[in-house]
Parts: structure tokens; sequence; C-alpha cells
């Protein structure tokens, strides 16, 4: 059985402050699981594939 490394971290301060340093004008949210009670989503900046109600607008 082959274990695969988890590349997901917690979103923090410190890569909302890269994302405007780069221009980031909108974050896609994805949900990816439900897990005993706890929702895990993913957040894609400036993603290529636009969801409309799926993003967020960065305030600046």
């Amino acid at each position: 059985m082959s274990m695969q490394a988890n590349t997901y971290q917690l979103f923090s301060k410190e890569i909302l402050s890269t994302w405007k340093n780069q221009d980031v004008s909108y974050i896609k949210v994805e949900e990816l699981s439900t897990i005993e009670g706890i929702t895990f989503f993913e957040l894609i900046p400036d993603s290529e594939l636009l969801d409309g109600e799926n993003s967020i607008h960065f305030m600046r």
C-alpha cells in the first residue's frame, strides 16, 4: 500500500498575504469532503474555471 503525502495545509494569514502580494483577485472555494461532522474545503486562487456562486472576491 502506498502512502501519499497530504499536500493540503490550513489557510493562514501568511497565505493570504502571499496571495495579495501576487495580486490574486478571487478565490474559488471547492468542498472536498465531510468527515465526522467537519467539512473540508480547497481554496483555489485565480482558478481558470469560474463557478459564479463558489467564488469569493477580495475586498481591497
